[in-house]
């Protein structure tokens, strides 16, 4: 059910959180088997980067509530949309545990699927200009999104996914799932149009091509990507067009001074932290709070007085320096386990694809974005079940 809601928007997304939230709960209570799974969790590696995303979010509801200029009238809504990262994936994990290999390769086949006929919608999608608005279907621009909100929103959840199809490839070359499961997911990157995200794919497959490639055939591999590089920039295609008016400026990017409109967000945001650098500002600031940073800066008639567009520097000005440090403890918590305990080789894909995002999210409050963070909560509860199971592996060679 979860796989099968992940390209819904964030409607369809929040009820089958919801309802797998309450089952796999129903299920441990009555296999007795709760306090188990909470002792074995308690004990494993990956408790201490989930608590220092529990603590994240205490101190962020609390500085909210400790800034006058914060209503945090939104904090029940806050909470609801977070916690389910901390508390859903060891509940997946455990879930995951009790399958056998032929329903995990069920699901295996249904995800890839579920990202091919994803891939289908964003390509018609890139050639008629459709989206869907509401249970309506309306002409846009000829930009992919999916079914969901926003392009950007499916073009960070596409790059926690191609990773694993890289390494698809590399481990059953010959299977057709997996050309199925590569060429959808650099479809939809092609079509979403994210600059930052197609950069950050050429080079998670740079990556693969160094890392995996020997002699003769690395240099072939490099030779195919150079050409594939060049014909993409010096031939006309929505790829070339958006960076060839980024370059020029004619991409309704550039604030008044900023090269980039990034720039200004970021100069606001700086302007923020330095009010409260060390308790932060809370979550779900008054829009009045965030014009003020942009008057501040000489930006009072700029159009677009957006929230941070970089992750870090956002989880700055809601939480300060002590939310940073949260925040980083556990991104790179969850690097460092996986890195050292997923299962080899598959353990260089999710490595990279946490690295990526990490490198991503500095140009966009990606996990701000429900259906963003609902995929990246899916893939984690993955990334715990793999874990779980690497680990059961280990002590029944042990005892044997």
């Amino acid at each position: 059910m979860l796989l099968l809601c992940a390209p819904m928007g964030a409607a369809g997304q929040n009820i089958a959180l919801a309802i797998a939230i309450v089952s796999l709960l129903s299920s441990e209570f009555q296999q007795s088997t709760l306090l188990d799974s909470y002792k074995q969790f308690r004990k494993s590696a990956l408790w201490f980067p989930s608590v220092s995303f529990l603590l994240l979010l205490i101190w962020t509801s609390v500085a909210s509530v400790l800034n006058p200029e914060n209503p945090a009238s939104r904090l029940v809504e806050y909470l609801a949309g977070y916690l389910p990262m901390v508390f859903l994936p060891p509940l997946i994990a455990s879930s995951f545990s009790n399958l056998t290999n032929q329903q995990k390769e069920k699901i295996y086949a249904l995800f890839v699927w579920v990202v091919v006929i994803v891939a289908i919608i964003c390509v018609s999608q890139s050639i008629i200009g459709w989206k869907r608005s509401g249970f309506d279907l309306v002409i846009t621009e000829k930009r992919a999104r999916g079914l969901y909100t926003h392009p950007l929103s499916l073009a960070y959840v596409i790059i926690l996914i191609l990773p694993f199809a890289l390494q698809q490839i590399k481990e059953q070359p010959k299977r057709l799932c997996s050309w199925l499961l590569l060429i959808s997911t650099i479809l939809i990157v092609w079509t979403t149009r994210s600059r930052v995200i197609q950069m950050a794919s050429l080079a998670a497959i740079g990556f693969y091509i160094l890392y995996y490639s020997r002699g003769i055939k690395r240099g072939l591999l490099i030779g195919f990507a150079v050409i594939s590089l060049l014909t993409i920039s010096f031939t006309k295609n929505s790829v070339s067009d958006n960076f060839i008016q980024t370059l020029q400026g004619k991409a309704d990017r550039h604030a008044l001074d900023y090269p980039d409109d990034r720039l200004a967000f970021w100069d606001a945001h700086q302007t923020l932290i330095k009010k409260r650098p060390l308790l932060g500002h809370g979550v779900h600031l008054p829009n009045s709070v965030i014009e003020q940073a942009y008057q501040d800066i000489g930006l009072e008639n700029f159009s677009k007085k957006y929230s941070a567009h970089n992750m870090y520097l956002q989880t700055t000005v809601d939480g300060g320096v002590v939310g940073l440090v949260l925040f980083l403890s556990w991104f790179f918590g969850l690097l460092v386990v996986f890195k050292k305990h997923w299962p080899q080789p598959w353990a260089v894909s999710i490595t990279l694809s946490i690295a990526i995002f990490g490198l991503a999210i500095l140009t966009q409050n990606a996990i701000q974005d429900n259906e963003v963070r609902y995929c990246l909560t899916l893939m984690l509860g993955f990334g715990f079940a793999k874990l779980k199971e690497a680990k059961q592996l280990a002590t029944n060679s042990d005892i044997h």
